[in-house]
């Protein structure tokens, strides 16, 4: 671990990037949750329509 810190050139470096991957993370999950929210109004929606 301690090479890698040194190999990035510090702690900064790496924090940005942990920063940056938590939020395109965030974004995807996010992204997913809404897409799974969109699925099951339209497979209840037909559900419910096929009586």
């Amino acid at each position: 671990l301690l090479d890698q810190v040194r190999t990035a050139g510090g702690v900064e470096p790496l924090e940005a990037t942990l920063a940056d991957w938590r939020t395109r993370l965030t974004r995807r999950g996010r992204a997913m949750l809404a897409g799974s929210a969109a699925l099951h109004a339209y497979l209840t929606e037909s559900s419910s329509l096929d009586g």
